[in-house]
């Protein structure tokens, strides 16, 4: 009912955090955490099911306010 869901982020190293997912609409989503410094990090999904491309990109907030780009990772899908 709320389109909020709630995962766990693991890293290589092992350690692992407590992260939301939203679903924006049909093809969009939204994930993200808060660091233990208090820092939040979202990540934005597109997905276009006809072109079979997923597109994501992170960004970093110290304050929640001003966000920071860090990845844009651009897929499609081959045979």
């Amino acid at each position: 009912k709320t389109n909020l869901y709630q995962m766990k982020s693991f890293v290589k190293d092992g350690s692992q955090t407590d992260a939301y997912f939203k679903v924006l609409n049909d093809h969009e989503y939204e994930w993200g955490f808060e660091t233990p410094t208090k820092a939040r990090i979202r990540y934005s999904i597109t997905l276009n099911p006809a072109e079979q491309t997923w597109k994501e990109s992170g960004e970093y907030s110290s304050d929640g306010t001003n966000w920071y780009p860090f990845i844009t990772m651009n897929l499609r899908k081959t045979e």
